[in-house]
């Protein structure tokens, strides 16, 4: 069934978790200008990149505008790392492109380490003519197919929707940059720690 992000995370925290017939959470506008608010202010950070709370991966869809709602399925840390959960950024982003539609019509859009692909998902509902959704981790390229489908697939918007790996993490055999080594971090982190029961959860 579908339950709205407010009752998922008022079940995360009275119950340790949602029912298991819960596989889709819906985050409306007014859910995620809240969100968006409490980040200006300071009451949550920008860069919250994963939700902790105890609730399995779900499918989430956003209703970005009146035009345009998002639906991405999450994965287990241990498929996507920091990519498992849609990040905070990642929805401020996705809040500008509903804004600016034009902007994508019959362009060309490619989206560098796209963990659930929500703005190359954005990008191809708003009229692309071709986005490309990339990845370094192999589990998150073939979620981001699974993302697509959820959207309708090929026929639901009249460009190209790709999803590609790209090693940009060590490319072409050389060292990691800092920017692997960050993740690294944070997914190792993330493992070790496991959920944080009764947090709510993140977008």
């Amino acid at each position: 069934g579908r339950v709205p992000a407010t009752l998922s995370a008022r079940l995360v925290r009275r119950h340790g978790g949602m029912p298991e017939e819960a596989k889709e959470i819906v985050f409306t506008r007014r859910h995620i200008r809240r969100l968006l608010r409490d980040c200006e202010q300071g009451v949550r950070p920008y860069c919250h990149v994963a939700d902790t709370s105890a609730r399995p991966p779900a499918r989430c869809v956003y209703e970005l505008s009146s035009a345009l709602s998002v639906a991405v399925q999450e994965t287990e840390v241990r498929t996507g790392g920091v990519g498992w959960r849609v990040s905070v950024g990642a929805l401020v982003q996705a809040c500008w492109m509903a804004a600016h539609p034009e902007r994508f019509a019959d362009k060309s859009v490619l989206e560098l380490g796209a963990g659930l692909g929500l703005a190359g998902l954005c990008a191809w509902k708003l009229g692309a003519a071709r986005a490309v959704i990339t990845d370094a981790l192999p589990g998150l390229v073939r979620n981001a197919e699974a993302s697509a489908a959820l959207n309708g697939g090929p026929g639901a918007a009249s460009g190209v929707l790709e999803a590609r790996l790209l090693d940009f993490l060590g490319a072409q055999g050389g060292p990691p940059g800092p920017r692997s080594a960050t993740h690294t971090t944070m997914e190792e982190h993330l493992l070790r720690a496991g959920p944080e029961p009764g947090a709510p959860p993140a977008p």
